[in-house]
């Protein structure tokens, strides 16, 4: 499995500074329960080495994702957003986080 490469620019923050392994489960890609896919996506809120990205919340309910939370910058409402929305499939992403900066 080839490393995902790369660092987001967060003002005077940097994530990714070293290559990151990401382990893509079978369950990721075509979850068999919302808790699963939430666990997943937990998983890679945690990759990203963004403090604040991490203590985000994601709940599964059916065809939808919602991820809710504080955040300081709308920079990082959207990188939430954007890591997640590729392992989403069809599912409609809410992205219901607060931007209190």
């Amino acid at each position: 499995m080839q490393p995902l490469k790369g660092v987001f620019q967060l003002g005077k923050y940097e994530m990714l500074s070293e290559p990151l392994q990401v382990v893509v489960l079978n369950s990721l890609t075509q979850p068999d329960c919302d808790s699963e896919l939430e666990r997943n996506l937990k998983a890679i809120l945690h990759g990203s080495r963004s403090l604040a990205l991490a203590q985000l919340r994601i709940r599964c309910d059916g065809d939808r994702v919602l991820i809710t939370g504080d955040l300081a910058t709308y920079f990082l409402k959207q990188a939430a957003q954007e890591l997640v929305r590729p392992w989403i499939l069809n599912r409609v992403l809410c992205n219901e986080c607060k931007v209190c900066g």
